[in-house]
């Protein structure tokens, strides 16, 4: 358990009083206040302290004129808990460290009961609040210490399920989310979340009707608008890979009425003119109305309206999924959302691109090689960060963000063009032309093509590119 704070001193009772279900405590900023229950288990602490933190005192604080202690000074409680509560035996052992700017000491006993170690690691004139990259009075800490917890807390597990007196548990068809004890979760800034979570639904097109979305399969046709079209492969698909999601909540009357994805994750809104644009989750706003498609079935066609933006929330779920549809996109818990993110402001790109289509066209030769080859259909993905390996090894994300980083609005309006015939090819294609060769093989033209630039880019440098594009350009001109 981890926790600060506050957080912090429940961790560290819970552990006191209900040991056979926490494995392991690791937290910032607390004072040991929780006697061990008489059946407890000796268990493992790791604590962080700022030397001068004034909210939890490091030396402990007291009512005055009355000599009631509030909280346990963090020496008096690392003591407590490893020689009292823990059994160690070794005496305790000080080693100083120096991270980056930071400086102080770790505190620590060994050979303890069950090797429950207990470490206490003290960083000079920290403040209250420990953590990289925030604010703290008066030094700021430099380095990660919840990765230092990680690597405390990870080395300990608890095989044996714990026994909850009078709780009845009932299962569930919806995913449940677990976080694991062997790895945390992947936090790599290179790697986009594109993806929902497993506590959404989609509508399939067989007798299973609606299912989570953890149980969508490559194969399966899904409700898109009004059709339903075959999930020709994910761009990222993991079920137990921790992420963060935005809850946008609609004022639909229904039980499917909260929509999770990440926030550069994109849906459909309907602006006060009644034009439909795609966004990213993150620009949403409560009052915005967003393209709903209702279940019910009409005159060949399914209801369509919009639903209002009650609130939005987050959660931290355990699972992510995107799965891609040759339309681009998707109906999840009743809303018309994309199978794409935006990578940076719309504002950026010409005003005729949108990110949609942008996406949308540079998917367009893996979409055809997917759905008229069957190669696609066993496609695998990065264990560790759940992205599609067509994804991360090939050239397709290279190229998107290659051509949002051009600078210059006539170049990319050249590329634009260039696109816009190239995606009103492949679509052509889709529609007539049902020869799986020749289908892939047009698509894998236009993929090297574009891969071919990317690998110009960078062997001799964009900017001697973009002059030989301009100057092509101005040649032209002139003639």
């Amino acid at each position: 358990m981890a926790g600060h704070s506050n957080g912090c001193m429940l961790a560290m009772a819970m552990a006191a009083l209900q040991s056979d279900i926490v494995a392991a405590v690791c937290c910032h900023s607390g004072s040991v206040l929780t006697e061990p229950s008489p059946d407890y288990i000796a268990t493992p602490v790791w604590r962080i302290h700022g030397s001068i933190d004034v909210t939890v005192p490091y030396g402990g604080r007291f009512i005055d004129d009355r000599n009631v202690q509030v909280f346990t000074g963090a020496i008096e409680g690392h003591r407590y808990w490893a020689e009292e509560a823990n059994g160690c035996q070794k005496a305790l052992e000080t080693e100083r460290f120096v991270r980056n700017f930071n400086v102080g000491n770790i505190r620590r006993y060994t050979d303890c009961t069950n090797g429950a170690d207990v470490e206490l690691v003290t960083v000079t004139g920290g403040g209250h609040n420990p953590y990289k990259k925030l604010i703290d009075f008066p030094l700021p800490t430099t380095f990660d210490t919840t990765a230092w917890a990680w690597d405390f807390c990870s080395s300990y597990s608890s095989s044996e399920e714990p026994i909850l007196d009078g709780v009845t548990r009932t299962p569930t068809a919806a995913p449940v989310d677990t976080i694991s004890p062997t790895a945390p979760p992947d936090d790599d800034e290179s790697t986009p979340i594109l993806c929902f979570s497993g506590h959404n639904k989609v509508q399939v097109e067989d007798v299973r009707g609606e299912i989570w979305m953890h149980e969508l399969a490559i194969g399966d046709s899904v409700l898109v608008g009004q059709r339903f079209e075959k999930v020709y492969g994910f761009g990222h698909y993991h079920r137990t890979r921790i992420a963060d999601f935005l809850q946008i909540h609609t004022e639909s009357v229904e039980e499917t009425t909260v929509l999770e994805l990440s926030q550069d994750h994109m849906v459909f809104v309907q602006n006060p003119n009644g034009k439909i644009h795609c966004t990213p989750a993150s620009s949403l706003r409560p009052g915005d109305s967003l393209v709903r498609v209702g279940t019910e079935v009409g005159e060949n066609t399914r209801l369509t309206r919009t639903t209002r933006v009650q609130r939005i929330g987050t959660a931290k779920r355990s699972g992510v999924y995107a799965p891609f549809t040759s339309s681009g996109t998707i109906v999840v818990n009743g809303v018309l959302a994309s199978n794409y993110i935006a990578f940076k402001e719309q504002s950026s790109l010409l005003q005729f691109s949108s990110y949609q289509w942008v996406s949308h066209a540079f998917v367009a030769p893996r979409r055809i090689h997917c759905l008229w080859t069957t190669a696609c259909k066993q496609e695998t993905y990065d264990s560790v960060t759940g992205v599609a390996d067509w994804v991360v090894d090939g050239l397709l994300l290279d190229m998107v963000q290659w051509y949002l980083s051009l600078e210059a609005d006539v170049i990319k309006g050249i590329f634009s063009i260039f696109l816009v015939l190239v995606a009103t090819a492949l679509h052509v294609v889709e529609m007539l032309i049902k020869t799986t060769v020749a289908t892939a093989t047009i698509g894998w033209v236009v993929f090297v093509v574009f891969a071919l630039i990317v690998v110009v880019e960078n062997v001799v440098g964009r900017k001697w590119l973009l002059q030989k594009v301009a100057f092509a350009v101005k040649k032209i001109k002139t003639t």
